[in-house]
């Protein structure tokens, strides 16, 4: 009788033990996965978290503005900036890391507040070169919903903008707002060919009286 106690308490013990060994490691396992999924899963969900602030600083741009362009580069830079320490705290490697971190770096400048719109122009366009041409890559030639891109041979820039909205060129507002067209697949060079874009891209300096 005492032996069959005696087993019994050792097994019990045994089995709590393991139980306490198990917590823990079940417990970074669950961190792991919440690590994981701070990280949006696919390009196109954060092409869409950054789309409502950089819409915005088009706008601006494009209204012949500078009014909240700082204010909105500032909300673009925290989302990507979350999304980007998200996916370095993941064990997951991710080769958009680079391209992503070169977005940031890109919008960085728009945060300053600014006076000067060919400034905050020419930030812009180097924001939105390097945007559209990750959309390029890493979601298709489509992109994503409701979100078309554009290409002006002035500026040599491109931007993106809403499906549905009048297209308002950033880089020269209301002077030549409909200076640009819309491009098949963007590329992040200029000189790169894009489908269809050298036959119907007229864009021409206003004329001075």
């Amino acid at each position: 009788m005492m032996k069959k106690m005696l087993a019994v308490t050792l097994i019990c013990l045994g089995l709590g033990a393991a139980s306490a060994f198990a917590a823990p490691a079940q417990a970074a396992k669950d961190n792991s996965k919440k690590s994981d999924a701070g990280a949006t899963k696919k390009p196109e969900h954060l092409i869409q978290k950054l789309a409502p602030s950089y819409f915005a600083i088009r706008k601006s741009l494009g209204d012949d503005s500078v009014k909240n362009v700082s204010t909105n580069a500032a909300v673009f830079v925290k989302t990507l900036s979350a999304e980007i320490t998200a996916m370095e705290k993941s064990k997951k490697q991710s080769d958009e890391l680079p391209p992503l971190t070169n977005i940031l770096k890109a919008a960085q400048p728009l945060t300053e507040k600014q006076t000067d719109i060919k400034k905050s122009r020419a930030a812009f366009g180097k924001l939105s070169d390097s945007l559209v041409d990750y959309m390029n890559k890493y979601v298709g030639l489509y992109y994503t919903k409701d979100i078309k891109t554009y290409y002006c041979s002035m500026s040599k820039h491109y931007w993106a903008q809403k499906d549905g909205d009048k297209m308002v060129n950033p880089y020269y507002g209301k002077a030549m707002a409909d200076c640009g067209d819309e491009t098949q697949q963007a590329q992040s060079s200029p000189q790169e060919s894009v489908p269809g874009r050298d036959s119907v891209l007229k864009c021409e300096p206003p004329q001075r009286n």
